[in-house]
């Protein structure tokens, strides 16, 4: 019996033993291969990290270049948007073919030099002065933000403003800070044009240009520097032939090389003060149609995505009410066939405007860069009168402008 339990109890230790190795080399085993595949996992790991770092970096410097300034944009070869605003001379001649316009020679240019693409958006106005494009560039319903902007303007102010050149000022400060705060580094270049005459005006954009850090284009300092006749590169002293817009191109295009080889940086300091005070009237704008009452006008004509109301009939009118704006102006369309309007400010007439325009255009008429708080009611009556050269008398009315 002893014997029996013996013999067991050896079997027993036996099995134990052989128990206790398996265990241990399973032990071992786990832990040899789970340090393997660990490394192997460490090592996976580190490379997948490596290549999402380089990945990051890759997509970092491309938002920066997506991101950038028009002249980074240029140099790698980016799209540039592009928008025009400015009078006949910015729009490139009416007559002048779409390839042969200044802006798309210059995209032309650029594209050779730099392999960049411009897209242009052009709300440039036939006789348009900078109010025109003040309150068209406020109202566009497809306004983005922008590249570069080009601003032309001048010629029309003189004659528009009576040689006001300080409210001419204050509007183009108000157009400029519009831009800007829709987008900080969006360059702007302002184009000095050959056809201003008067040097308060020259010196007025000069003004407005420095103070804003803004280059300019001067136009006319090209025009005598390239010693040519103004009648062999104009067409008639004023419009620029197609020999002068080759000038307006080579100007633009040299200030465009100079100031990506400067590297320069556009931005805008919202917190700077105004230059002229007057500019806050032109801080924000709308074009009001609700009239208060209405005499002989009719709903007539839709043209430049406006309904006009219309009448040729001397005394008919239009009135509208007005609260709590600093300016006032209307918008009108002036062409062959238009008329004189007489405008009375609280029954005081205060202005008579032309519509007389060799082909037809938008207008958009300033009234009063200050009017005075409160309540105002505004009459745009047609006159008795019309120029020589009209045709008929229309008057085509769609609304006010008002802050």
């Amino acid at each position: 019996m002893a014997k029996i339990l013996l013999e067991s109890g050896g079997i027993m230790w036996k099995n134990a033993i052989y128990l206790f190795s398996s265990i241990l080399i399973a032990s071992l085993v786990i832990l040899i291969s789970g340090r393997y595949l660990d490394g192997i996992s460490g090592s996976y790991l580190g490379e997948q990290k490596q290549r999402l770092e380089v990945q990051t970096e890759y997509q970092t410097e491309l938002e920066k270049v997506q991101a950038g300034n028009v002249y980074e944009k240029l140099v790698n070869k980016k799209e540039i948007s592009v928008l025009i605003i400015g009078d006949d001379i910015a729009q490139g001649g009416l007559e002048t073919e779409d390839e042969k316009k200044w802006y798309n020679l210059l995209a032309k240019r650029i594209k050779e030099e730099y392999g960049a693409d411009l897209t242009c958006k052009n709300i440039a106005t036939p006789g348009g002065t900078a109010f025109d494009g003040w309150i068209d560039y406020i109202t566009d319903r497809e306004r983005q933000e922008y590249d570069l902007v080009f601003l032309c303007f001048g010629a029309n102010d003189e004659r528009e403003m009576n040689f006001n050149q300080k409210v001419f000022g204050a509007i183009v400060e108000g157009l400029i800070r519009n831009i800007k705060k829709a987008k900080a580094s969006t360059e702007i270049i302002t184009i000095i044009e050959n056809s201003i005459r008067s040097q308060s005006y020259v010196d007025t954009l000069k003004q407005v240009s420095e103070y804003y850090e803004i280059t300019y284009a001067d136009i006319i300092k090209a025009f005598i520097d390239s010693r040519l006749p103004f009648n062999d590169i104009t067409e008639d002293g004023r419009k620029p032939n197609e020999q002068g817009y080759s000038i307006y191109v080579n100007t633009i295009f040299d200030l465009i090389k100079s100031n990506i080889n400067s590297k320069r940086e556009p931005g805008f300091d919202g917190k700077k003060p105004l230059l002229y005070e007057e500019s806050n009237a032109f801080e924000n704008g709308k074009i009001t149609t609700e009239f208060l009452t209405i005499q002989g006008f009719y709903n007539s004509v839709v043209a430049f995505d406006k309904i006009f109301m219309k009448s040729s009939h001397s005394n008919d009118s239009i009135t509208y009410e007005v609260s709590n704006s600093h300016m006032l102006g209307v918008t009108l369309m002036a062409g062959p066939n238009c008329g004189i309007v007489d405008i009375y400010l609280n029954n005081r007439l205060i202005q008579t405007y032309d519509c007389y325009a060799p082909y037809e255009a938008l207008r958009h008429v300033l009234i009063s860069d200050n009017i005075g708080m409160g309540t105002h009611k505004i009459r745009i009556e047609v006159s008795s009168i019309k120029n020589a050269k009209a045709s008929n008398s229309n008057v085509y009315i769609h609304g006010i402008i008002t802050n």
